[in-house]
């Protein structure tokens, strides 16, 4: 992956260079591109170079300066993009049409925008072509990269397959002319079909509809679904296309989870856990419910990395984390902050204040107990000290901010 230098998190960048799908990431503070991967510039054609350490505004992928503005009115709008339809320059002089997503992440201590280029224009040429001609229409249909069904529009049954759904789904045109998707069992959670259907009908297409499928022998496969009501002949038909970005969604789903969670330890990191007292704190004012933040820090943490090594020091903050995880419900939220700070959310507070405060406090101590026993890891036998601050939600504050900060706050005695 093209990249700036500014990224620290080389396992983001890693599992990013690994998507088949174009993406970019540029930083929100100054605009500017920090990074695009190979998929990228394989795809318009532009190496990184030309790239890397300008401005979104200044790149030469934009048709127009009216274009270029409009894709960012509907950024700043919004904040995100799902699914806008936007064209771009090729290096080459060609036009690639893609769908753009657009989602705010942070890669180490730097806000930043992820941009997601899925290219349609094959399947934009393919639709227009069908609308010119039935015999177009024939050879695309069978000869397409992509698999795809024709359904009739009465009934939902299927008249066609290509061949790339049977090479996908298993599936001869034998074993599913006449019957539908559901009764041949595609659809992964048929209960979801209703609502798909009905969008269908209402706006007239659809456009990657996130849809999970299961394949002749088995198989899930996690599809983008695009439909069209289509003429062919004197049949009226829907003509359905199946995008398989299961690899795709395997790996979003783990620079997701990266994202929101500590590398070494695999907890909510500190993005996670504002998430989660944002969400608690509007499940009090609702519903009155009550929680806890406990604030811990390892004291003199720093002497077992001196003396005994990083390597050591990694494995007892493992430790601390299993112990902690352990000593909570699996509806309480244990957190790193980064380096020897942790934070535990006790939810589901009851009672009057007297008795949550008692509730918390013989919680704490039995935290306490079980991370003050002792480790023995390496031929060594350690024994941690903690120090510990609480917060009580609707007593020390009514925003993570406040809350987080009073923990710290009682931890240090200031």
């Amino acid at each position: 992956m093209s990249d700036s230098g500014i990224i620290g998190d080389q396992g983001f960048i890693a599992l990013v260079n690994q998507l088949p799908i174009a993406c970019i990431l540029t930083c929100i503070r100054n605009n500017t591109v920090m990074a695009v991967n190979p998929a990228f510039e394989q795809l318009l054609g532009w190496p990184g170079e030309r790239l890397v350490n300008h401005t979104i505004e200044q790149l030469p992928i934009w048709l127009s300066a009216e274009q270029r503005a409009e894709f960012f009115r509907e950024l700043t709008r919004t904040g995100s993009l799902n699914q806008s339809e936007t064209c771009f320059q090729c290096e080459n002089g060609r036009v690639k049409h893609c769908l753009v997503y657009v989602e705010q992440i942070m890669v180490g201590d730097e806000a930043c925008r992820l941009g997601l280029l899925h290219d349609i224009s094959d399947r934009i040429r393919a639709e227009e072509a069908l609308k010119r001609s039935e015999a177009k229409f024939t050879a695309l249909f069978m000869d397409s990269p992509e698999p795809y069904i024709l359904f009739d529009k009465g009934s939902a049954a299927i008249s066609q397959i290509n061949r790339r759904f049977t090479e996908v789904f298993g599936y001869a045109l034998e074993e599913v002319i006449g019957k539908t998707a559901v009764e041949i069992g595609l659809w992964r959670y048929p209960e979801k079909r209703p609502p798909v259907i009905t969008r269908l009908v209402r706006e007239r297409c659809l456009r990657d509809e996130p849809v999970d499928f299961v394949t002749r022998d088995g198989r899930i496969l996690n599809c983008e679904v695009s439909s069209n009501f289509i003429q062919v002949g004197k049949d009226r038909s829907t003509l359905s296309c199946f995008k398989d970005v299961t690899a795709q969604v395997t790996i979003e789903g783990r620079i997701k989870h990266q994202a929101y969670h500590d590398a070494l330890t695999d907890l909510p990191n500190r993005l996670l856990l504002h998430d989660r007292l944002q969400q608690h704190l509007a499940l009090g004012e609702r519903h009155g419910l009550a929680f806890a933040v406990l604030f811990f820090d390892l004291d003199h943490f720093k002497r077992i990395n001196d003396s005994l090594g990083h390597g050591l020091g990694d494995a007892v903050l493992r430790e601390v984390s299993r112990r902690l995880c352990t000593g909570v419900r699996k509806t309480d939220t244990v957190a790193r902050l980064g380096g020897d700070e942790f934070v535990v959310l006790l939810t589901g507070l009851t009672g009057d204040l007297a008795q949550m405060v008692e509730h918390t406090r013989v919680q704490a101590q039995e935290l306490l107990e079980a991370l003050a026993a002792p480790m023995h890891m390496e031929g060594h036998s350690l024994q941690l000290n903690c120090s510990i601050g609480i917060a009580l939600s609707g007593e020390h504050g009514s925003t993570p901010e406040d809350l987080l900060k009073h923990a710290d706050t009682a931890l240090h005695g200031v």
